[in-house]
């Protein structure tokens, strides 16, 4: 729970509600692995330093003997250290701490009083940016061609299968208020827990920024999931052809496998109901 709670707040919701459904799907949740734990530690540092160069105190470096040597000892205050990286212990944190160190994307030091301070490499910062997702998201991104012609596809086929999981749904130009689109669209992926991807495309050909978001998702490590309408499969790109697509005719058929897909690979908010 704090895990979601910390990733809610990184989305903005200071107070996120917590229902039923988000007690079943925070049950559901698989344990992060511990490179995963790694890295939403070294995000939490990254988060913490307001100027690159910047140095963090987190404890203070005590004597535990001559066959341990010197080691941290991180004070209670740095309780948030553990949270943000699930660790029950210090010992847990602190190792995920040396592993930080061997990647070289920290810099483990003390000061003239002792305390432990934590640095975050350049490399370090380039980690971060290259694994800014939040797995407990709430929000399914839809890349897709935004002609009226695809209008009952969106409200009839991939809105009603998303928010039939629990998710809220992310359609770039519906958003209220949108600024530059494209660091827009940039941004929402990032806080999107999935991202469905559909290759329908027009006589002008294909929709150049469906492949861009479906390829940058992919590269942050959010599950895509892809469609396209029967007539249009033959035209899409070789680089994606390797992909199994959602092949629909109408929407309401497009719906269906959608929700299946979605509950397959994807754990669902809300428990599965028929459409």
């Amino acid at each position: 729970m704090t895990t979601f709670v910390l990733d809610q707040n990184r989305l903005g919701e200071k107070w996120p509600e917590i229902n039923e459904s988000v007690l079943e799907h925070v049950g559901q949740r698989r344990d992060l692995p511990a490179h995963e734990r790694a890295d939403r530690l070294l995000r939490f540092f990254a988060d913490s330093t307001t100027a690159v160069g910047d140095v963090l105190d987190i404890g203070d470096w005590e004597d535990n003997g001559l066959s341990r040597g010197w080691q941290v000892h991180l004070r209670p205050g740095s309780w948030a250290t553990l949270s943000w990286s699930e660790s029950l212990t210090w010992d847990e944190a602190l190792f995920l701490i040396d592993y930080l160190v061997e990647q070289k994307w920290v810099k483990l030091g003390a000061s003239d009083d002792l305390a432990a301070e934590i640095k975050v490499t350049v490399e370090g910062f380039r980690r971060v940016a290259a694994s800014v997702t939040v797995p407990d998201a709430n929000q399914g991104f839809v890349a897709m061609w935004f002609d009226s012609s695809m209008n009952s596809v969106f409200d009839d086929g991939i809105l009603p299968a998303i928010e039939s999981a629990g998710y809220t749904v992310m359609r770039i130009d519906r958003k209220p208020d949108v600024g530059k689109i494209d660091d827009e669209t940039i941004a929402e992926i990032r806080r999107s827990r999935f991202v469905v991807a559909d290759f329908t495309q027009g006589d002008d050909g294909a929709r150049g920024s469906v492949y861009f978001e479906a390829g940058f998702a992919e590269g942050l490590g959010i599950p895509v999931i892809y469609t396209c309408r029967s007539d249009m499969v033959d035209k899409l790109h070789f680089d994606t052809r390797q992909y199994a697509h959602i092949v629909w005719d109408n929407p309401e058929e497009l719906s269906q496998m959608l929700k299946d897909r979605i509950n397959a690979r994807i754990v669902p908010i809300l428990p599965a109901t028929s459409l």
